[in-house]
């Protein structure tokens, strides 16, 4: 095995010109491949942890410089950032394609601490959308489709376990940094917390850069925007299901805590049900793509998505204690997590390798739409139907239930394009 892996870095460090010969002498699946795993999950930890730490900065936002703003503008830096990335996606994929994925992680890696670091100055409101949203918003498009691209190239047999772990990275960095984040703040104060994420964040991220290696050359696009992957029917199908899917996945992580204060449940064991959720959601996603290895992509997804279009009206309507909601917490946290990591593979399996780049910039602008309207358009439902004190929360459990219908729709139209056979593995 060492010897192996000493084998795969010296082809590692070889001059791009020779591009083809790393293809021919590079095992799949070897120990070097696992390297490749771990550098896109560290990619995903400090990007996504980061992203999914707002919360942790919002909370000190509102109690003391930014405590005379409206929640409703401060809790936008934290939904538009997300919106930001997957808009991002599509440049992304192209610089991917032309130039290479170090152009994409160095200026990611330039971009989150510049962020960070403009918004620890910040005096008003419109600084934090700058410095916390757009730019690190930009960082984490930029720094996500070279690893959902390269990742792949390195695995054959269990491609859908080493996506799964990539893409934990997420989950574990929100659970890592979170806590992190909040004793910096308790101890020096929000701005340092912020100046001091930025700067470890491009550090990492910068050493990620160095290691991160394609394997197969991705093929330039002859124009910017390739018209025949937006006009083939997988990739609308898959768009779709993407597109619907996030409409509904943010909510239950923003929803939760208020649902708990109806209910009567303290604000630290709401906190605690939502990091169940977070930690499930990374289990989810190494456990969810080990099954795919097994039984395929698209159905995977097919499966986890109706057990969570489920999970709201079977389990989380009439989960009014604890106990209760920590099962919907785990179940869908577990299952929602496929939709990150399968849907990163089913680009290389519809449409190859060489032009993954291209195929994932086009694909992840499906989030924008839900990032930005999912979790507002479910308050609005939840404010339409409450009554001075009394809130009816099943039009909106309903409203979620549909979104993920729609993606199992979308999924079976995309499997019927694959294969009509029933019993098989897609």
């Amino acid at each position: 095995m060492t010897e192996e892996f000493n084998a795969s870095i010296n082809d590692y460090s070889r001059s791009k010109e020779e591009p083809r010969q790393l293809e021919d002498k590079t095992q799949l699946d070897s120990k070097f491949s696992w390297f490749m795993v771990f550098v896109g999950l560290m990619v995903h930890f400090v990007v996504f942890g980061t992203v999914g730490s707002f919360g942790i900065y919002l909370a000190e936002y509102s109690k003391s410089h930014f405590k005379d703003e409206p929640k409703s503008v401060l809790s936008l830096i934290g939904s538009l950032g997300p919106a930001i990335y997957s808009l991002f996606a599509v440049p992304s994929g192209i610089i991917l394609s032309k130039f290479g994925h170090r152009l994409n992680i160095f200026t990611g890696a330039f971009l989150i601490g510049l962020g960070l670091i403009i918004a620890s100055f910040a005096q008003q409101v419109w600084t934090l959308f700058i410095g916390q949203a757009v730019l690190l918003g930009a960082a984490a498009g930029l720094c996500f489709v070279p690893t959902v691209s390269i990742v792949p190239q390195w695995l054959d047999k269990h491609r859908g376990l080493g996506i799964g772990i990539c893409a934990a990275g997420s989950g574990v960095g929100g659970l890592v940094l979170a806590p992190i984040i909040q004793a910096i703040i308790d101890s020096i104060g929000w701005r340092w917390a912020l100046r001091i994420n930025g700067i470890i964040g491009t550090i990492i991220l910068g050493i990620c850069g160095l290691f991160l290696k394609a394997r197969v050359p991705f093929k330039p696009p002859k124009n910017i925007i390739d018209v025949d992957i937006l006009k083939n029917p997988k990739f609308i199908a898959m768009w779709g299901m993407g597109a619907s899917s996030c409409f509904a996945y943010w909510v239950p992580f923003f929803i939760m805590p208020l649902y708990c204060k109806y209910y009567n449940i303290p604000a630290s064991t709401a906190s605690l049900i939502v990091g169940l959720m977070n930690g499930a959601v990374a289990i989810g996603r190494i456990a969810l793509g080990r099954v795919s290895d097994r039984i395929g992509n698209i159905n995977t997804l097919i499966i986890s998505n109706f057990i969570c279009s489920l999970t709201f009206v079977v389990i989380w309507y009439f989960a009014t204690v604890t106990w209760s909601l920590i099962v919907f917490a785990i179940i869908y946290g577990t299952f929602s997590g496929a939709f990150f990591s399968n849907s990163a593979l089913l680009a290389p399996q519809l449409f190859g390798l060489e032009k993954l780049a291209q195929v994932n910039g086009l694909y992840y602008t499906c989030s924008t739409p839900g990032y930005l309207a999912g979790t507002v358009t479910a308050a609005a439902i939840i404010n339409a139907y409450t009554v001075d004190d009394y809130i009816n929360y099943l039009p909106c459990m309903f409203f979620l239930f549909g979104c993920y219908m729609i993606s199992i729709a979308c999924l079976i139209l995309l499997r019927i394009q694959v294969t009509n056979k029933l019993i098989i593995k897609v």
